[in-house]
């Protein structure tokens, strides 16, 4: 088991969820982690952050360069063109020991990206704090992604629905 993570933050929140599973300083579009698995995720729509065809088949590339043949792959990827909702809103709050974190975003379509504002609220015994992220998701269709994989020998199916609406992509490596 191992982990890939470019974001210094997100790789020592993953390092102290999963204790003695390598977290490795990588790029999803060429990490080369030198050995293979049985199966690879890519989860939380991350793939979408690719600028482009050329990225989204680089990422497709190094995950299949991972797998072991027969290997099974799981991505998330973002919306698709036609089923994005341009102003889309959204929120959350969470609740747990003494602490309260809100999340909001709206999201808007510019060309082939989403255009994603997110405001966190976090309130605990300290006080009240904010920030806000700017994200940037490619839309790809459904072919595209299609495409990407299976240059890269992969053979996937979309599978539409959960966990998000968005559906999963699922295949194995020839």
């Amino acid at each position: 088991m191992a982990g890939v993570e470019i974001s210094d933050a997100m790789r020592r929140i993953a390092a102290g969820k999963l204790p003695g599973v390598p977290i490795h300083v990588a790029d999803m579009r060429d990490f080369d982690l030198g050995e293979r698995f049985d199966v690879i995720t890519c989860l939380c729509f991350s793939i979408a952050y690719t600028r482009g065809e050329d990225e989204l088949g680089r990422v497709a590339a190094s995950i299949a360069r991972h797998l072991n043949p027969g290997g099974v792959v799981v991505v998330e990827p973002w919306w698709f063109p036609e089923r994005f909702l341009d102003g889309f809103v959204t929120g959350s709050v969470v609740e747990d020991d003494g602490r309260v974190v809100s999340r909001v975003s709206h999201s808007v379509r510019d060309g082939r990206t989403t255009r994603m504002t997110v405001r966190f609220t976090i309130a605990d015994r300290s006080g009240i704090r904010e920030f806000t992220e700017q994200e940037v998701l490619s839309l790809f269709t459904e072919a595209e992604y299609a495409s990407a994989f299976a240059h890269a020998g992969l053979r996937v199916e979309h599978l539409a629905g959960p966990p998000n609406g968005r559906g999963l992509f699922v295949g194995v490596r020839d």
